[in-house]
């Protein structure tokens, strides 16, 4: 797949849980690539997802769908490909922080 380290980091508090899913691949290129199959996989009918969207924050593309227990975003950014689910709950302040910082 092209993914030459990541990390996988779970939060849990009071007010819900998240888990974060850290990747990095060989190069930007690739990464994007990784990203488009995401896009394409999960619009093409997947019965474990429903809702994609592409959102924008600044320029910052990313995409949001809902499914197995939770809200899920992913993204690009240089190498890195981050996959994000969170409970409903916390999901937006999640992704509003992970944005921003």
């Amino acid at each position: 797949m092209g993914i030459v380290n990541g990390y996988v980091a779970t939060y849990a508090g009071k007010e819900g849980k998240a888990t974060v899913y850290y990747s990095v691949a060989k190069n930007k290129k690739l990464a994007q690539r990784l990203i488009g199959w995401m896009v394409k996989s999960i619009g093409e009918g997947n019965r474990y997802f429903q809702g994609l969207k592409k959102e924008h924050a600044g320029s910052q593309v990313f995409y949001s769908v809902r499914g197995e227990g939770g809200k899920h975003f992913f993204l690009c950014k240089d190498d890195k490909v981050i996959w994000i689910i969170a409970d409903q709950q916390v999901a937006n302040p999640i992704m509003e922080d992970f944005l921003t910082k």
